[in-house]
C-alpha cells in the first residue's frame, strides 16, 4: 500500500468519526496498525498475520480469538459476527479489495445476506481501488465522496430496490426502481466533488473508485 493510498484510506475511515469498535481479521491487524488504529480484538486462524505483529499486539494487551484453519466461516465473517454480537450494525471494512476475487465476492454477498435478514443497515468496503457502499432501505440521503468526472455505479443486490434517488451525477434518478440483473445504474458520472443517494427499500451496492495509487 503506497503512502498516497494510506492517506486516502485514512481520510475515509476518519470521516466516519471515532470507531466504537475495531476488529482485526487475521492480517487485518497489520492494516489497522499501518493506519494508526489499535485493534480492540484480533480474530482469525492467524495464518496470514505476521508472527512478530501478533506477538507485539499480545504484548500490548490486545486480546485474540484464535480459530482452526479448517472451519466453515471466513475470518471476515467471524469478525462480522463479533461486531453484531456487540450490537454494531453500521460497519466499515478496510482493505476489502486485496487478495482473492472469490473473497471479495463472498464478502459482498455475505453482507447482502445479513442485510436481507435486517441485521446490518449500512456497510462500507474501503480499499486501494475505491469504495463499495452497501445500503439497506429505507435510507435517508447518504453522501458520496468523489471528484468531478469520476464514475459511480449502482448495482441491486436484492430482487428489487425501490425509491432510489441519486443526485450530483450526469444522469440523476428520482424515485427510481432497480431490479436484480439490471445494468441501468452502471457507469454514471459525478458532476462535482460530492453526490447524494437515498432509497426506500431493498439492498443496493454503490461503487465509486474514489482514488488511485497513481493519482497526483
Amino acid at each position: 500500500m503506497g503512502h498516497r493510498d494510506r492517506e486516502k484510506i485514512g481520510e475515509v475511515v476518519g470521516s466516519r468519526g471515532q470507531p466504537c469498535l475495531i476488529v482485526a481479521a487475521d492480517a487485518g491487524a497489520e492494516r489497522a496498525i499501518d493506519l494508526g488504529l489499535k485493534p480492540d480484538i484480533i480474530i482469525g486462524d492467524m495464518d496470514s498475520v505476521c508472527p512478530e505483529t501478533l506477538a507485539s499486539c499480545r504484548e500490548a494487551g490486545i486480546p485474540t480469538q484464535v480459530v482452526p484453519c479448517e472451519k466453515d466461516e471466513t475470518d471476515s465473517q467471524l469478525a462480522l459476527e463479533y461486531c453484531l454480537s456487540k450490537g454494531i450494525n453500521d460497519l466499515v471494512f478496510v482493505g476489502a479489495f486485496g487478495g482473492r476475487l472469490d473473497h471479495v465476492l463472498a464478502n459482498i454477498i455475505m453482507i447482502a445476506g445479513y442485510m436481507g435478514e435486517e441485521r446490518i443497515a449500512r456497510a462500507e468496503l474501503v480499499g486501494e481501488d475505491g469504495e463499495l457502499l452497501i445500503l439497506r432501505g429505507p435510507q435517508p440521503l447518504q453522501p458520496l465522496r468523489g471528484r468531478k468526472g469520476q464514475l459511480v455505479s449502482l448495482i441491486p443486490l436484492s430482487s428489487r430496490v425501490t425509491g432510489v434517488n441519486l443526485e450530483g451525477v450526469k444522469w440523476p434518478l428520482r424515485e427510481h426502481s432497480l431490479t436484480w440483473g439490471q445494468t441501468l445504474g452502471v457507469s454514471n458520472v459525478m458532476q462535482g466533488d460530492a453526490g447524494w443517494i437515498s432509497l426506500r427499500s431493498g439492498v443496493l451496492l454503490v461503487f465509486y473508485p474514489s482514488f488511485s495509487s497513481d493519482e497526483p
